[in-house]
């Protein structure tokens, strides 16, 4: 049987493939809104923690200056920067995260955070829900490691001093 004139006999089943495609498309293009918020204060302990929006830990001042920097899969052969955020004067940062299907798929990510006078932090974690912000605390000391100075130049440095046997 042949369809009549204007009869479109696969047209729903396009139509709805189509919206089916346009929802893919926008979860798959999702990871370039994510974005990581939070606020670097200073306390006796250093730690990263997850809170909530509203937890009053974000209240307090915040420490001007800091530099926090995320890695994503920092444990994978191939680790990528995300990106490097100079907290404001309250101490807050934001990070967009340009990484496909972030906020949905698992991915492990690796806070780095420092500011002269204060223990340099480093720590990795899931990547956290859109629903979460970063609290970081910074205690007083010195970093341990010169700001000019790299991992790999340090690793090197170290290596050098070691007694061969």
């Amino acid at each position: 049987m042949l369809p009549r004139v204007g009869e479109r006999r696969c047209g729903g089943a396009i139509g709805r493939l189509a919206t089916v495609m346009a929802a893919v498309a926008v979860t798959v293009t999702a990871g370039c809104s994510y974005v990581i918020e939070g606020k670097v204060v200073t306390g006796g302990h250093a730690v990263v923690v997850l809170v909530e929006p509203h937890n009053t830990n974000l209240d307090q001042p915040g420490l001007s200056g800091a530099m926090v920097e995320l890695t994503l899969d920092p444990g994978t052969i191939s680790p990528r920067a995300l990106g490097t955020q100079v907290t404001d004067a309250s101490g807050r940062f934001r990070l967009p995260i340009d990484a496909t299907g972030a906020g949905l798929l698992e991915y492990e990510v690796g806070i780095l955070c420092r500011h002269r006078g204060y223990r340099t932090i480093y720590q990795t974690m899931s990547l956290p829900p859109k629903n979460r912000r970063l609290l970081i605390v910074m205690a007083a000391g010195a970093s341990g490691r010169t700001e000019s100075e790299d991992l790999i130049s340090e690793t090197l440095r170290l290596g050098g001093q070691r007694d061969p046997r």
